[in-house]
This record gives C-alpha cells, structure tokens and sequence, in this order.
C-alpha cells in the first residue's frame, strides 16, 4: 500500500528487484489516493519496474485493501509490505516463503531495525498486561539477548503486518484481515487466529530489513478522534481473544514479566 511518498516506493520496490528473483515474484501496488502527481509517478514507476498498479482512492482501510489485492494476485504465497520497508538481505522474501510452506507454519515475519541504525523495531509480538507489543523495541540490536532471541527464528504468538508472509491457502482459510479492524490490530488478530486454528507464527530473526515506521500515515494518538478510533479497535479485538488475552502470551515463559518489553525474570505466582 502506497500514497503520496513516491520516493520511499521506489526505494521499496528497487530493494525487491535488487534482492529478489523478480521471475517468480510478482509486486501489486495499491495506491490509495495519493495526489494526481503523485500517482503519476507511482504509475510510472510500477510500469517501469514490471508491478501491477492499482488506484483505489477508498477510505483507508488496510485489512480491505491488502485482502483485495491477495485477491488479484496468482501467487501460492503473499508478502504484505510496507512501502516504508527496505530489504538488503538477499533471498529474505524467498526464505520466509520456504518457512510458510512448512505445514504447522502459519505467518512469517522478519527482523525490523529502524533506519540507519541498529535499533530493534520488530523481532516479534507479545502480549503484555498493555496489550500486543513489540518484542525489544528500540534495543541495540548489535548485542544478543535471551540466547540468541535476535538472532535466531522464533515461534512467536504474532508478527507484525509491515513485512508478513503467509501461504495464500492458510490466508484464505482464516478469511484474511479482519476489515473490521481497518487500521490497527488487523495483524495480530491474523495471526492469533492463526494460532488458534493450531498453526504456530514464526519471526525469522536470523534476517533483516529496515522500516521507516509509519511514514506515510498519521499516528494513532496525534488527535483526539484518532485515539478513540483506536481504543474501539482495541475492544473490538479484546473481546475477540479475551481469553487468549486472559491466559497470556503461550510462547513467554511464565517467569517473564507481563509489563514491559523486557525479557527479564519476574516472579510467577
């Protein structure tokens, strides 16, 4: 999904070309609503690089548009990407690929750092006592923690929809996003439903790529109205798992605390 940042586009699309075999890769571009300028560009700019361009000036919807774009698409397996993600690791798409084939495999995510740094944005979701969180956000990536959590491919209870691929038959059979939760929660929810259909989400933390988090999009908590667009998002999807909520996170040792990022040592009672 795209809208009025053309630059960042290519920057995503070049990386893809760069590190991808583009024979068997096919890339659909939604573009949603960006200005008569703007989607020049990313006309040409998709044209030129061999992707489906597609305009739809819709209310923003994410779960909707990423569905109806899984729709058009022919491959056995979706990645959805953020325009604002850069891969540098070759094959990263291909592998993760390779791991949603695996039967028990439900969604596949990869390692986020934020750009030009080291700085963890992404390793995997949990479930805190606050609700989905990412796992290590904003630690130095450079050091290794919980034996190896960074480095290695996790079985995690979510991972985030900036970069998360699924097989298009196990997509399909859990009805895709959720169009109900239009702007946030739709990937957690995804893929606790995945998990509760007794598939297991993997991060693969032994890859990387970098995102430019929320660049094209306004924070949920800059306005009143946004914030309480979001707190009825966050019913919506609480009363859905409430019981999964309940019991906590199953992939987190119940030694480890349920209030922050940290994977540290809590006292279970």
């Amino acid at each position: 999904l795209t809208k009025d940042h053309p630059d960042i586009l290519r920057k995503c699309i070049f990386s893809i070309m760069k590190n991808e075999d583009t024979e068997h890769t096919e890339i659909i571009v939604t573009d949603n609503g960006s200005s008569h300028k703007s989607a020049a560009v990313n006309r040409r700019l998709a044209e030129e690089s061999g992707c489906i361009y597609r305009f739809d000036p819709s209310p923003f919807n994410y779960s909707l548009l990423c569905n109806e774009a899984a729709g058009v698409s022919s491959g056995k397996f979706l990645v959805f990407l953020n325009d604002d993600v850069v891969s540098y690791t070759p094959g990263a798409m291909r592998k993760m690929c390779r791991k949603a084939a695996e039967g028990h495999v439900g969604a596949v995510g990869i390692k986020l750092l934020y750009p030009d740094s080291e700085k963890i944005q992404h390793c995997g979701i949990t479930l805190l006592e606050s609700g989905p969180s990412h796992r290590l956000c904003g630690w130095d990536d450079t050091k290794i923690y919980a034996h190896g959590y960074n480095r290695h491919d996790i079985d995690v209870l979510a991972v985030t929809g900036a970069c998360l691929c699924i097989q298009r038959d196990k997509f399909d059979a859990a009805g895709g996003f959720d169009t109900e939760l239009p702007v946030a929660y739709n990937d957690v929810d995804l893929c606790m439903r995945l998990y509760e259909k007794g598939l297991y989400n993997v991060c693969m933390n032994s890859m990387k790529m970098y995102h430019h988090e929320s660049a094209t999009r306004a924070d949920d908590v800059s306005s009143r109205d946004r914030y309480d667009r979001l707190l009825s998002y966050r019913r919506y999807f609480e009363n859905r798992h409430h019981e999964l909520i309940e019991k906590g996170d199953p992939f987190d040792s119940i030694n480890y605390t349920r209030t922050d990022y940290a994977l540290r040592p809590g006292v279970s009672e």
